[in-house]
């Protein structure tokens, strides 16, 4: 029994230490600053996430450094919630509050991105939004493409990844369009030097492959 109890303590007094020393990080007064701009940040788009987040203030810049670096440069935060990525081979637990955290991934919506980090930041994915292939849902889970996730908030994160996927779309149509039109005055101008007799015939024809074949 007293063996028992030692073992137990000693087995937490190292979680402790490693919670404190793994939660422990540096960051200047502009870092600082960073970070809690991105925590107003998500709280606006999703209020229901400020329980995720530590009260202790290193853990909580801690967090959210991991999900800074998940966002990288595409900073336009659409969406941001938790949820159960069913996927054994995350390692996502990194203080002794993760032990009981019915959650293993952060899951984020940029514009361009759905980016999904586990808890240690280690194992980051991020999908083009034109590279969903398929979105399912049920009442707890949400499959994209073919990975399934547990969420509460089901409905508003599919529709807020239907947004972005339509969103996405009428872009890439609206660019298109601009450089089909900017291909067709340059042509035009091609032709404007053809007949003035700038460009040759032969000349003519080649600039003009050169930029319908880049289209």
């Amino acid at each position: 029994m007293i063996f028992t109890i030692i073992v137990f303590i000693l087995i937490f007094g190292i979680a402790f230490y490693y919670d404190y020393s793994i939660n422990k990080i540096s960051v200047t007064e502009e870092d600082k600053i960073k970070l809690n701009e991105l925590y107003i940040r998500i709280i606006a788009v999703n209020k229901n996430v400020k329980q995720f987040f530590s009260n202790n203030e290193a853990k909580r810049l801690k967090q959210l450094k991991i999900i800074f670096d998940s966002i990288n440069k595409d900073t336009n935060l659409v969406y941001f919630t938790m949820g159960y990525k069913k996927d054994n081979t995350l390692n996502s637990i990194v203080s002794v509050d993760d032990i009981m955290n019915p959650y293993n991934v952060y899951i984020i919506l940029t514009n361009s991105f759905f980016i999904v980090t586990n808890l240690n930041g280690n194992n980051v994915t991020k999908i083009p939004f034109e590279k969903i292939e398929r979105i399912n849902k049920n009442k707890k889970s949400l499959k994209i493409n073919e990975i399934e996730y547990e969420i509460k908030d089901v409905n508003e994160l599919s529709n807020k990844i239907e947004e972005q996927i339509e969103n996405n779309k009428s872009i890439s149509i609206h660019i298109n369009k601009e450089m089909k039109k900017d291909v067709a005055d340059k042509i035009a101008k091609l032709k404007s030097l053809y007949d003035d007799g700038v460009l040759t015939e032969y000349e003519f024809n080649m600039k003009k492959k050169e930029l319908l074949d880049k289209e």
